[in-house]
Order: C-alpha cells, then sequence, then structure tokens
C-alpha cells in the first residue's frame, strides 16, 4: 500500500461535502459554503430525487423559507427529516461549487452502501 505521502495531488472537486445534523425542529442550518443557494432570497426550491432533495433558488419544486436571521436555516420534508432522525438526526449535505447554486441533502445511512463498495465489502 502506497503512503499517504505517496498520493497524487488532487484538485477541488465540483462539491463541497458535509455530514451535519438537524436541529430539533428538523431543520438544517446550511454549512457557510452551501449557503449561497439562498443568495438573499427569504424561500428556496425543494425537490425530491429518491432518497434525497435537491435545494435550488428557483426551478421546479415544492417552495420552503429559508430562516436568514439564523445562517440560513431550511425546513426539510417530513420523510427526510424521519429518515435523518432514524440515523442519529445526521444529513449527508453537497453543495455544487462554487457558488452553491444546488445543494443535495441525505440521510446518512446511504452513505454505508458507498463505504461497503469502496471497502470492498459489497454482498
Amino acid at each position: 500500500m502506497a503512503s499517504l505521502s505517496e498520493a497524487p495531488e488532487s484538485t477541488p472537486g465540483r462539491w463541497w461535502h458535509w455530514v451535519t445534523g438537524l436541529d430539533y425542529k428538523g431543520r438544517l442550518t446550511l454549512p457557510a459554503e452551501a449557503r449561497g443557494v439562498a443568495d438573499g432570497a427569504s424561500v428556496v426550491r425543494v425537490s425530491s430525487r429518491g432518497r434525497a432533495v435537491v435545494l435550488r433558488r428557483d426551478g421546479l419544486g415544492a417552495v420552503t423559507p429559508v430562516d436568514r436571521r439564523c445562517r440560513c436555516r431550511v425546513l426539510l420534508p417530513g420523510w427526510l427529516r424521519r429518515a435523518a432522525a432514524a440515523g442519529g438526526g445526521l444529513v449527508f449535505v453537497a453543495a455544487r461549487r462554487p457558488d452553491a447554486s444546488s445543494v443535495v441533502v441525505s440521510p446518512v445511512d446511504g452513505l454505508d452502501a458507498v463505504a461497503d463498495e469502496l471497502a470492498g465489502e459489497v454482498e
């Protein structure tokens, strides 16, 4: 196995990534880099994509308010809040670089399959 010092240099990807928690009401406080999705707006559009939701400034999707007083808190759909609660209240968040024009939010339970595949433990 090659040492980490021999790992190839990587360039920044197209997405920023986080695992973060929801507050007690099921709201997501967007990480700083992801707040561009609101871009000063009081609402964002939310659309479901399988077991994830996509937040966008405009376009298709249900309108959901953005709490600008509290670092861009967004209320997520009930099914996603319940799925996150089952996983300890955590969600995976990805924001499109460089301006967070799209933000994807998914329960963390989907990360197990990714880790299994990367570790070669797929059954």
